[in-house]
């Protein structure tokens, strides 16, 4: 438990207690397809040059055309350098979507950060980018991100527009 800390906190008890070479996210209220490790761990071995990878997403539930159009956006984006270089217009890629090294989630980026001044996900791959981490995107649309009215996209002070 992270006591009520917060996302990074959660998402930091997590890093500690796990014992597997490669972690992988998924919010409790997402869905994932049942192949969705085992075609990011062929994708990682295909690209050894790859230090971590996502897959491309699908959103359901209460979606807008706003959304929509930010989805099919981030699923445009496949190789490291399109990722990296639009992090600084958005998030390029779901992060939870993906399976990354525990050693470069933990060791290099020492865990993740909630921050007052802008959302985790901003931060991660800011700081993925910092680490020179090459992370890479599969096109196949393994994980589905429900959409809905009370979720911290919409509704965390961190992720207003004023704070991006």
């Amino acid at each position: 438990s992270s006591g009520g800390r917060g996302q990074g906190a959660a998402q930091n008890a997590c890093l500690e207690a796990a014992t597997a070479p490669l972690i992988g996210l998924m919010d409790a209220d997402d869905r994932g397809d049942p192949e969705r490790f085992s075609r990011l761990l062929a994708a990682l071995k295909d690209r050894p040059d790859w230090d971590g990878v996502c897959c491309g997403i699908r959103i359901f539930g209460t979606v807008s055309e706003g959304m929509s159009r930010y989805v099919l956006w981030q699923n445009t984006l496949q190789t490291p350098e399109e990722l990296f270089s639009n992090r600084f217009v958005e998030i390029p890629a779901l992060h939870q979507s993906g399976i990354y090294p525990k050693s470069l989630l933990w060791d290099k980026l020492h865990g993740y950060r909630d921050l007052p001044g802008w959302p985790i996900d901003i931060d991660t791959w800011m700081r993925l980018a910092e680490a020179g981490a090459r992370v890479g995107k599969v096109p196949d649309q393994l994980y589905g991100w429900r959409q809905h009215v009370l979720q911290s996209t919409r509704n965390h002070g961190r992720c207003g527009i004023d704070k991006l």
